[in-house]
């Protein structure tokens, strides 16, 4: 990642740890046709209880950021033998 973009993640993260919303454009075709390449998008950071199914998320994955809707939600399987 080159030193423009690793400073403008560094400022998004930091506007969301302050609790921000932040407008960003999108790229790439994996929610065609609901969003295109060079559309924006409003993001902020919200809980696993604020998570509604059919909202888009957004979240990092190898060092990407990934957009997906939000089909369900899960909560892990807690037994007697994990600890949390």
């Amino acid at each position: 990642m080159n030193k423009n973009i690793q400073q403008y993640r560094q400022w998004i993260e930091q506007m969301l740890n302050e609790g921000k919303t932040v407008q960003v454009p999108v790229y790439g075709m994996s929610m065609f046709p609901i969003l295109m390449p060079r559309d924006s998008v409003q993001i902020k950071r919200v809980t696993f209880d604020q998570m509604i199914p059919g909202q888009v998320l957004v979240f990092e994955r190898d060092g990407q950021w990934i957009a997906h809707r939000l089909i369900k939600k899960r909560l892990p399987n807690r037994t007697s033998h994990n600890t949390w």
